[in-house]
């Protein structure tokens, strides 16, 4: 009889403490290094890829004016006017609402400088 079948209880795959953690923390590597890649690609895609958001206005004077504001004041050469793709108008009902398609970089610059003026406009 060999060595391994007189004694049952002895595993049979035997591996070193640290070659079981080298192998767990290559693959923790591994899934972090994915998880921050996907992480920033997904950004990226959001800061470049068009989308469309309303952005309610009525509490400033005048629709045209937030327009101008908006569209000369933040990237004016991605607005239609000037030869890019984004495009902001003004919702003629009670709401008092700009719908704007731009990618999300704008409209992150959109949301901080209506932001700002309301702020402003609170403390007048």
């Amino acid at each position: 009889m060999d060595d391994k079948s007189a004694n049952p209880s002895r595993p049979r795959w035997q591996f070193a403490i640290s070659s079981l953690l080298f192998v767990v923390l290559c693959i923790a590597g591994i899934l972090a290094g994915f998880r921050a890649g996907y992480y920033s690609g997904t950004e990226r895609r959001r800061m470049e890829d068009f989308s469309t958001k309303v952005y309610p206005v009525s509490d400033f004077t005048s629709p045209d004016e937030m327009i101008l504001t908006i569209t000369r004041n933040i990237e004016p050469e991605s607005w239609q006017d000037l030869g890019g793709r984004g495009t902001v108008g003004y919702v003629p009902d009670n709401s008092g609402s700009l719908v704007v398609y731009q990618t999300g970089a704008v409209h992150d610059s959109i949301d901080r400088v209506l932001t700002d003026l309301r702020k402003r406009k609170a403390t007048k």
